[in-house]
């Protein structure tokens, strides 16, 4: 049963490592191209970081409307940490990215084949919103802070869900 969570653990996280490439990418320019303002590593660290800020405001927006947030976008977030340009610059956003992992690797493994959702409508059926726990939250809104994040932060956070 563990390499059943493993397998699937492994494949949630290949499937949200995969980015789609920025619109017009492939849209070649009349105008000759302007040499870079900054060096390549500095582009990379931009496009990392405006790319996880993409995902978590996305996430925000969900929190915000009551939608319910699915496992796969929570472990998109969490496979950033894999990015060497974090690691070097961002020390404590990996931290707090893998303590997210960590705790969504524990409770798939605690009940695996279930549905997976972080929902904080209260309306819904709760037995789907698995991912409600209050480390989960918390690390959240910390992640959601770290990125200015505010009102979805605090949304998190007051409506974590005391374990049973």
């Amino acid at each position: 049963m563990e390499a059943y969570d493993a397998a699937v653990l492994s494949y949630a996280l290949a499937t949200a490592a995969i980015k789609s490439r920025p619109a017009g990418q492939n849209i070649l320019g009349i105008s000759p191209a302007l040499p870079p303002v900054s060096s390549p590593k500095e582009c990379e660290e931009i496009d990392t970081r405006s790319y996880l800020y993409q995902l978590l405001y996305n996430m925000e927006q969900m929190i915000l409307n009551k939608t319910a947030v699915p496992l796969a976008l929570l472990m998109e977030v969490c496979s950033m940490k894999q990015s060497d340009v974090l690691e070097k610059v961002e020390s404590q956003i990996i931290v707090t990215l893998e303590t997210l992992l960590s705790e969504l690797r524990s409770i798939c493994k605690a009940n695996p084949g279930a549905i997976h959702l972080l929902s904080l409508n209260f309306d819904e059926d709760q037995s789907a919103a698995s991912l409600n726990t209050e480390k989960v939250c918390k690390t959240l809104s910390d992640l959601l802070r770290q990125f200015g994040l505010q009102n979805g932060a605090n949304a998190v956070k007051n409506h974590t869900r005391k374990p049973s």
